[in-house]
């Protein structure tokens, strides 16, 4: 079960940094194209783009906040799990009944508090990801279009 529960784990690490270097990918590409929009405002404002300069803020409010919404959920899930971990540890030290059934009880809940940490991040990480790149995917649309 233990060797099952970390190769889990690092299945979903795996995953996440996966998804964290696809995000940083399309960021740059978002960033960069939006740079062109913002100068080509500043160069000429009476014909911006202001349905794409209007969007950008918005977007970005909205995908960390459901990202912050999503790490509050999860830390107080993982919270619980925490002081339940130190109240067994606490009985380890100070009875010596029950010790097997604490240990093995405190391995696998490390386990979960891991397993949660980074199931917590990539969940935080999904609204931030799905923004950016249908972002990337628009702005590249669009480009092609012009082209």
């Amino acid at each position: 079960m233990l060797l099952t529960d970390l190769s889990k784990l690092s299945f979903a690490a795996r995953k996440g940094a996966i998804a964290l270097s696809e995000t940083a990918g399309a960021s740059e590409s978002v960033i960069r194209q939006r740079l062109g929009i913002i100068n080509a405002a500043l160069s000429n404002p009476f014909n911006a783009d202001l349905a794409e300069l209007l969007r950008m803020v918005p977007e970005k409010i909205l995908a960390f906040s459901e990202a912050g919404a999503s790490l509050m959920y999860d830390w107080f899930a993982l919270q619980t799990e925490v002081w339940a971990q130190a109240q067994d540890l606490t009985m380890m030290l100070i009875t010596p009944a029950h010790h097997a059934q604490r240990a093995d009880r405190a391995q696998r809940r490390a386990t979960r508090i891991a397993g949660g940490l980074t199931g917590a991040a990539g969940r935080a990480l999904e609204p931030i990801q799905a923004a950016v790149t249908a972002n990337d995917s628009r702005l590249k649309n669009r480009a092609r279009n012009a082209a």
